[in-house]
């Protein structure tokens, strides 16, 4: 492929970002969302270092509408025999999938065992800030975020303040606009509730445009 974006500078600074796990996950430490994917500046633009290392090494350009979807259900991983092209709803609908199946360190793509999951837990019921225990235990925001949303480990006790917590926050307007994309995109109420965290009921007013009426719907 012929592209400024993928000249070798770029290509150097790539394979320096990343460390390769055990798992088999390269796993980018240079620049992390809140949400755990990795950013990466090819020249042009800002670009999810996933997405810019399925484009490299498959030669190809996401089309318009298409998603890079990972296997291996870390978000910071830019292997790319782990990434794969869906549209949002295959997306969505992946990790819904994934979440029925084997729970906690038993699911091949756990980030974390049950014993590290329940240590978050209490140091997310001491009030320790997230982006600190990251660095204790040696995972993601997104992976820390999850736990404590009651989204992944859901086996695991959580203590009250977590339940608390969750009950009082509702939904930011980042997950409302996912919430309507995935809406748009399809997928079953049900199916969304699994994959935002918060009750269907919530996903039924939005639906109806009941709440978070300042956010714009399409179709």
């Amino acid at each position: 492929m012929t592209d400024s974006r993928f000249a070798e500078p770029f290509v150097t600074r790539f394979f320096e970002r990343f460390e390769v796990k055990s798992s088999g996950c390269w796993e980018w430490w240079w620049g992390l969302t809140s949400a755990g994917y990795g950013r990466f500046w090819d020249g042009q633009r800002q670009i999810g270092s996933h997405v810019w290392s399925y484009e490299y090494h498959n030669k190809v350009i996401v089309p318009k509408g298409m998603e890079v979807m990972h296997s291996c259900d870390n978000p910071a991983c830019v292997n790319p025999n782990h990434l794969s092209l869906g549209t949002t709803k295959d997306n969505a609908q992946d990790r819904v999938k994934k979440g029925r199946g084997a729970r906690g360190q038993r699911n091949g793509s756990a980030v974390v065992t049950d014993k590290e999951a329940e240590r978050i837990i209490r140091l997310l019921n001491a009030r320790m800030k997230r982006e600190h225990i990251c660095t204790t235990i040696g995972c993601s925001k997104y992976t820390v975020g999850k736990i404590a949303q009651g989204v992944s480990y859901k086996h695991l006790p959580r203590g009250e303040q977590i339940r608390r917590r969750r009950r009082q926050s509702g939904l930011s307007n980042k997950q409302a606009r996912y919430v309507i994309r995935l809406l748009n995109s399809g997928m079953k109420r049900k199916e969304v509730k699994e994959l935002v965290g918060c009750s269907e009921y919530i996903v039924g007013c939005i639906a109806r445009n009941e709440t978070f009426k300042h956010l714009p719907r399409e179709g």
